[in-house]
């Protein structure tokens, strides 16, 4: 699942332009 560790940061930076 090295992966998923990739694109999670990826995924979370994201997350929090849209939350803001």
């Amino acid at each position: 699942m090295a992966w998923l560790h990739r694109i999670l940061p990826s995924a979370s930076h994201i997350t929090a332009l849209l939350v803001t």
